[in-house]
């Protein structure tokens, strides 16, 4: 029902947890009614500091509740781990008059503790 997720309102709060930095991450979409069997797909996006120091893994868990007090199951709740990827987007907004970037509008990023340096063209 198209009204119905107008009206959705996700809300989320961060805490540290644990040692070295960690984070939770916790969030809920008020009221959502759902019939038996529906499936959802989240899109998630984590900001994060430039002077974080990221793992190899995130732990994604998933719990699915009710105001029914349903009994929490193995089709309730899911758990995964995930391999942390790290990619860095530019997307150039301005440039000078008259320049042009050769081969293409956009340009790849490459990062090294010294510098950083543009490549056009190179996807």
């Amino acid at each position: 029902n198209q009204q119905q997720l107008r009206s959705l309102r996700l809300m989320c709060d961060s805490a540290p947890v644990g040692i070295r930095g960690t984070r939770s991450t916790r969030c809920s979409i008020n009221h959502l009614i759902l019939r038996g069997g529906t499936q959802i797909t989240f899109s998630v996006t984590f900001d994060v500091s430039p002077k974080a120091v990221l793992g190899d893994w995130l732990l994604v868990t998933a719990n699915v509740s009710s105001e029914n007090n349903t009994p929490r199951t193995s089709k309730t709740t899911f758990q995964r781990e995930l391999p942390v990827k790290y990619a860095v987007y530019t997307v150039i907004s301005r440039c000078p008059k008259g320049y042009v970037l050769p081969h293409s509008n956009w340009v790849k990023w490459v990062f090294s503790p010294h510098a950083a340096v543009g490549i056009p063209g190179l996807f």
